[in-house]
């Protein structure tokens, strides 16, 4: 009888041991599962940040007009986004950098410069300057804002006709009133202006020179490692090899003291 009581007391044991394992078990289960939702409800908790509402360029303002709001996964938020309580301090500002649709505006996105479109393009210490082109100056109206120009001057000398490289390596910031080389694929645009982006000197010389001669855009391409210079300048005797062809600068020797 003895025996038979152990026997039903330690199977009650077991059970109510068992019993409890079991609940315990279950509530470990059940609290790291709601740890974990919770860990996932706040990585994907939805906060709004600035983006790009069109394909924004270099160049364009942010307002209200170019960004808004959208709500993203707070887990996949970059750390640099802009927050909707940001937007009054860079209100005004222009972007540095190309935008898609939709892609989030981050602070390294920004240039610091204020005002209009056209503004933000111009870098510290330069002038944008526009100019009129022809068929010829233009390169046939393939010219595109973006691309690089050496810019020659024919002008007379005396009587005879006269051709120098006045400016090298500019960069073409608008043609006519495009300030952007997206476009349609294969359509050229029709334009009697480019403006280019020079130092203040350089923008005085390119006012006169347009004023005593003609200015042409030669197109620079992408690898200029091996490029062939200019010559000094081209006259009709040197066009058809009748005269004196340029030459190299003769060396100067230069003494110091007894030297």
């Amino acid at each position: 009888m003895n025996l038979s009581k152990s026997i039903v007391l330690m199977l009650v044991l077991a059970l109510v041991t068992g019993g409890i394992a079991a609940y315990l078990s279950d509530r470990y289960i059940a609290d790291q599962v709601a740890e974990h939702r919770q860990q996932l409800d706040a990585r994907y908790e939805p906060v709004k940040v600035v983006v790009a509402s069109r394909d924004l360029f270099p160049g364009t303002v942010i307002s209200s007009d170019t960004v808004s709001l959208r709500a993203v996964p707070k887990g996949y938020i970059h750390q640099d986004a802009l927050r909707p309580d940001e937007f009054s301090a860079v209100a005004g500002l222009t972007l540095a950098h190309p935008l898609k649709a939709g892609e989030t505006v981050l602070r390294s996105h920004l240039s610091s410069q204020r005002g209009g479109h056209f503004a933000g393009l111009i870098e510290d210490g330069k002038r944008a300057l526009t100019l009129s082109v022809d068929d010829i100056s233009s390169v046939s109206g393939m010219l595109q804002p973006n691309d690089r120009v050496d810019i020659l001057m024919t002008t007379r000398d005396g009587k005879d006709p006269l051709t120098f490289p006045l400016i090298e390596d500019v960069l073409v910031l608008a043609t006519g009133v495009k300030t952007d080389a997206y476009g349609e694929d294969g359509v050229v645009s029709t334009y009697n202006t480019a403006t280019v982006l020079v130092g203040p000197k350089d923008s005085a010389r390119l006012v006169h020179a347009s004023s005593v001669g003609k200015l042409t855009f030669v197109l620079r391409g992408g690898d200029l490692l091996n490029e062939e210079s200019f010559p000094a300048k081209v006259t009709r005797a040197s066009l058809l090899g009748t005269g004196e062809q340029d030459k190299p600068a003769h060396k100067v020797e230069i003494i110091v003291g007894r030297r």
